[in-house]
């Protein structure tokens, strides 16, 4: 058993890793390279004999001191592992400088051997005594332009869920491990691992968490709605856990921000850069176009004037240090927001501390948009404005600044979880939220947010957003808040876990104490047996006011293709295989003895290269632009070529594959090819190199007499198959 956890199991990890006396006694470097090599080799049963280079650095951490090994040869293939003192690997990176294919392709490892290959090498590097893992389903991935599978998940300790986590990389062809990271308990812990018997039951923890939930009740807008409804929404809540021993019920939020020490180091952002300048030479149409879009925006001098003329900002001690336009070149009459904008910055400086104030304004009207600071945080900066005094100050700016808007609002506070800075001291801006109200009902979407900078209570941030085209559903006919937070709270269950606990350093034994308190550290952690809550299944927004059920989140499904029309269909098998890497359509039907359409063909290639499906019926005239701008590019089509809604050939299909593959050139050679189609003889000679490598590529078989049938109109099951074989 590997001796890290076996030492933290007897609750010494933290003195054996950290004391100096270790160190003294293993000076002998070169020997603990080749041990923990020897080590790293055996556990993983690694083949080093295709390097021909190997080093190792050793980084002497108090707490938690590694070895990085590193094994490259001249064909630049490299392997880098790092694991601590005892050969624990805790992160792996391999490359091998093999050239990556331009063709998108069809893996050559399932998902399903990928994640055993996985969970096969973290059982080899996870100490089974103590640890296992739990690969996370919806942790998984196989990004568009990724050549590996990634997996990640929880590590249990004794069969309990830690704060510990791990992530998992498998390349996609070889089935090999090419990354790895986890986490590990070092020499900031104390304790060691507890028990995982708990002395209170799951059922008396999740009434004790259940109780803290409080609901609210607000208009909200589902997606891609413009009618807004009523639900019950959970107000924050600081994280809570149950102690598994004592059933005491702590706010982890609030143990966590006791041991927060501010940075004194307030940030302050840059000056904005200065455009480049204009090339010499003569502009294009388009270019004119575009400087055509500045028409009528005043100049910085008269937006200057127009911004210190708004009562509230406090301009008058700041300097105008630069102006910078922006334009929306999407922007259309009628639209929200402006054309032209124009972000003005100011600074002001006192006692060696600076603010900058950034106010943006309608660069044609001169009409303000919207303000951001940044505020030097140090406490030798006296501030004086307090929160009464800053709300009335706010108030005063919006009453006098755009007082129909305000009058649509009414303050907005919800419950606030444990603060991040010291209640008793003055921060440096107060924030403010105004939310409209209709019915006698929030709706938080639309309202005006609004800062007061403490140190003379100017306006040191202000942005408003309104939606004139949304209708509100009527508040008859509501659940009570009762029933609603039942139904709520049944969403949850309690969970049994390891908590990360921060602790005060006088936990931790002397030697131990001293190293930290040198090392900078005023506090370490311990694990804690504990409940904490989880949803089952999907994430509850809320619950509808009017049915009282739960509203679950909708995950992003752009990436999910689905059809419920392939049963019995002989091209279910290779339209599923490529659902599952995001080739294909989306929409919920595959319609595969339907003609295909150009259009059509274009979305699927791009699916095919990016992994980016769409509903090609529900795409904007500019979508469908975008798509074909990618066809042109990839050589599938050229612009003269374009015909949306044409009926394409099953040769047409052919040759925008190879085209798209880079065969074109060679197809388009005469004279040198033949096929084995029945209907050969029909096939001109400009497409017979076409046939001929389409058939040598088995990117399509002939019908049952052995005919290619290059005029006939492709299905989308055909032309879904020939993309199968083109990626296999």
């Amino acid at each position: 058993m590997k001796k890290l956890l076996s030492l933290l199991l007897s609750g010494v990890l933290a003195l054996s890793l950290c004391t100096p006396a270790l160190a003294a006694s293993t000076s002998d470097t070169d020997a603990r390279l080749t041990q923990v090599t020897q080590t790293v080799k055996t556990t993983l049963a690694l083949d080093t004999s295709d390097y021909d280079q190997f080093h190792g650095n050793l980084t002497e951490d108090a707490l938690s001191p590694q070895w990085n090994l590193n094994w490259s040869n001249t064909d630049g293939d490299s392997l880098t592992i790092t694991a601590d003192l005892d050969g624990t690997v805790l992160w792996l990176y391999r490359s091998d400088n093999e050239p990556s294919s331009s063709t998108p392709s069809l893996p050559e490892v399932s998902r399903e051997e990928a994640q055993a290959a996985a969970q096969a090498f973290l059982d080899k590097v996870l100490d089974a005594d103590v640890e296992s893992v739990r690969l996370d389903e919806d942790g998984y991935s196989a990004p568009s332009y990724s050549d590996r599978y990634d997996f990640s998940g929880v590590i249990l300790l004794n069969g309990i869920p830690s704060p510990l986590s791990c992530s998992v990389s498998v390349d996609m062809d070889s089935g090999e491990v090419v990354r790895f990271n986890r986490d590990a308990l070092n020499g900031l812990y104390i304790g060691g691992i507890p028990s995982a018997t708990a002395a209170i039951t799951a059922d008396d923890a999740g009434a004790k968490l259940k109780d803290l939930f409080s609901l609210r009740l607000e208009y909200v807008l589902d997606a891609d709605s413009k009618e807004a409804v009523l639900r019950y929404l959970p107000n924050p809540l600081d994280e809570y856990y149950v102690d598994a021993q004592t059933g005491e019920v702590v706010n982890l939020t609030e143990l966590r921000q006791s041991f927060y020490e501010k940075d004194a180091n307030g940030s302050v952002t840059g000056d904005a850069e200065a455009p480049e300048a204009a090339p010499d030479g003569g502009l294009t149409e388009a270019e004119q176009e575009g400087a055509a879009l500045l028409a009528g925006a005043l100049d910085k001098e008269t937006l200057d004037k127009q911004a210190r003329a708004v009562d509230g900002l406090g301009l008058d001690a700041y300097t105008f240090a630069s102006a910078r336009y922006t334009v929306d070149p999407n922007w259309k009459e009628g639209d929200a927001g402006v054309q032209v904008s124009a972000s003005l910055t100011y600074t002001r400086e006192k006692d060696g501390n600076l603010w900058r104030r950034y106010v943006t304004l309608d660069a044609k009207t001169g009409e303000l948009l919207s303000v951001n600071s940044s505020l030097p945080w140090n406490e030798d900066v006296k501030r004086t404005v307090t929160k009464e005094k800053a709300q009335k100050l706010a108030e005063a700016f919006l009453t006098s600044f755009c007082p129909d808007d305000f009058a649509r609002t009414a303050r907005y506070e919800q419950p606030t979880v444990s603060p991040l800075h010291d209640e008793e001291k003055i921060p440096s801006a107060y924030d403010f939220r105004y939310a409209r109200q209709e019915n006698g009902y929030f709706f938080a979407d639309d309202g005006i947010s609004v800062s007061v900078d403490t140190t003379d209570g100017s306006i040191s941030s202000f942005s408003r957003h309104f939606q004139e085209d949304v209708t509100f559903d009527s508040p008859e006919g509501i659940v009570s808040e009762e029933s609603a937070l039942t139904a709520y709270q049944a969403t949850f269950v309690p969970a049994l876990g390891y908590i990360q606990v921060p602790v005060s350093l006088s936990k931790a034994d002397d030697a131990l104490r001293e190293l930290l308190w040198q090392s900078g550290y005023t506090y370490c952690y311990q694990l804690t047996l504990g409940y904490g809550l989880e949803q089952e299944g999907e994430y509850v927004r809320g619950i509808d006011a009017k049915t009282g059920k739960p509203v679950y989140y909708q995950p992003n499904q752009s990436e999910t293709i689905t059809y419920d029309d392939l049963t019995g269909h002989w091209v279910a098998s290779a339209a599923q295989t490529l659902a599952d890497y995001g080739v294909g359509w989306m929409g919920g039907s595959l319609k595969p003895d339907s003609a295909i359409s150009q259009k059509d063909m274009v979305a699927l290639l791009s699916s095919m290269l990016y992994r980016n499906p769409v509903d090609p019926d529900a795409l904007t005239e500019e979508e469908v632009d975008r798509l074909y701008e990618t066809a042109y590019g990839q050589g599938w089509l050229k612009p003269e070529q374009r015909k949306d809604d044409a009926s394409l050939t099953r040769m047409e299909i052919i040759r925008m594959l190879l085209n798209g593959g880079g065969y074109g050139g060679v197809a388009a050679l005469e004279g040198i090819y033949r096929c084995d189609f029945t209907d050969a003889a029909s096939i001109s000679s400009a497409d017979l190199g076409y046939a001929a490598l389409a058939q040598g590529l088995k990117l399509v078989q002939g019908d049952s007499a052995g005919r290619l049938n290059p005029a006939k109109a492709s299905t989308r099951a055909e032309a879904l198959t020939m993309v199968y074989n083109f990626m296999r």
